[in-house]
């Protein structure tokens, strides 16, 4: 494996990635579902609350299409 294969990988998979939890967490954040100010154990639990809550809202309710994808797929890295 080259370099240039490898900076290509980085770009085409890692940077949409980045950009992906940037969009998804900063919603988060603006939506008051977060705490900026929280440390990183906090916030995973936070996390965990609202994927149990799309598991519920899952089964009859609307919620935003693009996070519930989000936390389908496992909350990125």
């Amino acid at each position: 494996m080259n370099f240039l294969t490898l900076l290509e990988a980085t770009i085409k998979l890692g940077i949409p990635m980045i950009v992906l939890c940037w969009i998804i967490f900063t919603r988060l954040y603006g939506g008051g579902e977060l705490d900026r100010k929280a440390d990183k154990k906090s916030i995973g639990a936070q996390v965990k609350g609202i994927k149990k809550s799309f598991k519920k809202k899952k089964e009859g309710g609307a919620s935003n299409y693009m996070v519930e994808k989000w936390m389908w797929f496992g909350i990125g890295f």
